[in-house]
């Protein structure tokens, strides 16, 4: 490690085809012939010197760990980031790292915060995917989202809320108009939001610390819809079917191909045999015109 300091350009690891090694800024060398190495050297080599005869030679080399060349070398060392995304488990947005050197990958894969490095670009992975999106507390369900989130996130679940009554809509109308676009969406919060917010955790401290912001991050019914639905209602499009003396709820799919596409009434197992044919065979009110 002590040589490493002055040889980092002697540094090279062993190609795919275990022919040569890949040195540094893209030559290509294989180890000196009778060196003890020879027959089992390691991933990576260092060669105390390179002789070109009719084929670039190492010689005097040694075995080393690519982590010790990356504990010398960070003055040196090229990152790359790749495939940010956004993880539910730390609340951050996180990205692939890859460092190399002199064209050499020392390491690839490495998760890192992506804030630290794009806080522009991690602000709105952070947005889209964490609020737009509805991954802010990841495989919540709804109903539940209220215990996990506690006071802090109320906003987000009454939010949530509201979206799923809209979707609802668009399902009962067989329209898919209702809800606003997603940019609609993520501009509000963009607009709202401090541009210091990238993570859960900063958004989390932010409304505890401001707690009379959090209702600026409420979105209205009135916000979410294109046009109004006056027309979805419920004697037109129910949400039970009186039958057999009891209510059998109906629930809306608008996915055409699907088999959940259309209207599904949900029958106990016990009135299986006694549901009515020919009610069955009318649509609700609203679908009857077309």
């Amino acid at each position: 490690t002590s040589l490493l300091t002055g040889l980092l350009g002697n540094i090279s690891k062993k190609s795919d085809e275990d022919l040569w090694f890949e040195g540094a800024r893209g030559i290509k060398l294989t180890i000196w012939p009778g060196n003890h190495l020879l027959k089992k050297p390691k991933s990576w080599i260092v060669a105390g010197e390179l002789v070109e005869t009719n084929r670039l030679y190492a010689r005097n080399i040694a075995n080393i760990e690519p982590k010790w060349v990356e504990r010398i070398c960070q003055h040196r060392l090229q990152k790359t980031w790749s495939e940010p995304f956004w993880d539910t488990r730390t609340g951050e947005v996180m990205a692939h790292e890859q460092g190399a050197l002199y064209g050499l990958s020392l390491y690839h894969g490495r998760k890192i915060k992506y804030a630290f490095m794009e806080p522009v670009d991690a602000r709105k992975i952070f947005i889209q995917r964490a609020l737009v999106e509805g991954a802010l507390l990841g495989q919540v369900d709804i109903s539940q989202i209220q215990k996990h989130s506690g006071k802090t996130f109320q906003f987000f679940w009454k939010n949530q809320q509201i979206i799923q009554q809209v979707e609802a809509l668009e399902h009962r109308s067989r329209r898919q108009d209702v809800l606003v676009s997603d940019q609609i969406i993520y501009e509000f919060y963009a607009e709202v939001l401090p541009e210091s917010i990238l993570s859960r955790s900063s958004l989390q401290a932010w409304i505890e610390k401001h707690p009379s912001h959090a209702p600026q991050l409420e979105l209205s019914k009135e916000d979410l819809m294109r046009h109004e639905a006056t027309h979805i209602s419920d004697d037109r499009y129910p949400k039970h079917l009186p039958m057999m003396g009891t209510q059998l709820a109906l629930h809306y799919h608008f996915e055409p191909g699907s088999p959940k596409d259309g209207v599904t009434l949900v029958v106990p197992i016990a009135l299986l045999n006694q549901v009515d044919e020919r009610r069955c065979a009318w649509l609700v009110p609203g679908l009857c015109v077309e």
